[in-house]
C-alpha cells in the first residue's frame, strides 16, 4: 500500500496522541508484541484513521498481523473463558480488555486537554 496524503495525515494525528511508549514501538525503536499489535491497532480503528489502520496492519506489521490470525489466540480466550465463571462469556472478557486499553491509552496522552477530551469521548471516568 503507498502511504498517501490521508495516511500520512492520520499517522501524524495518531501519533500526537501517543506517549513515547507507543511513538516507539511504532516507530519501530522497541520491539512491539502481538499484544501490543492488537492494543495499537485497534485504538487506530477506533479513533477512526482507517487508511492509516491498513497502512499500519498491511505495511508496517505485516508479520503480527499473520500471528494476531492465529488460532491459539482463540484457545487462549476459551482457557481464560473456563476459568472464569460461565456467566462471564468471552465477549464480555474482550470488551473489558478493549476498555483498559482505551484507558490507558488516555492516560498516556501528553497534553492534559487531550486526555480530557478522549476521556469524554470514551466515556472514561476521571482518576
Amino acid at each position: 500500500m503507498k502511504k498517501t496524503k490521508d495516511v500520512v495525515s492520520e499517522e501524524r494525528k495518531f501519533l500526537r496522541l501517543c506517549g513515547e511508549e507507543y511513538k516507539k514501538k511504532i516507530k519501530k525503536q522497541t520491539s512491539m508484541s502481538l499484544k501490543d499489535f492488537q492494543k495499537i491497532s485497534y485504538l487506530i480503528n477506533t479513533l477512526g484513521f482507517s487508511n492509516y489502520y491498513l497502512y499500519f496492519c498491511m505495511d508496517l506489521f505485516p508479520d503480527l498481523l499473520c500471528d494476531s490470525s492465529d488460532i491459539s489466540e482463540v484457545n487462549d480466550w476459551n482457557e481464560e473463558y473456563d476459568m472464569q465463571s460461565s456467566e462471564y462469556g468471552i465477549l464480555d472478557m474482550m470488551v473489558e480488555e478493549c476498555d483498559m486499553w482505551l484507558e490507558e491509552f488516555c492516560n498516556q496522552m501528553p497534553l492534559e486537554r487531550q486526555k480530557e477530551k478522549y476521556r469524554l469521548l470514551f466515556e472514561i471516568e476521571g482518576d
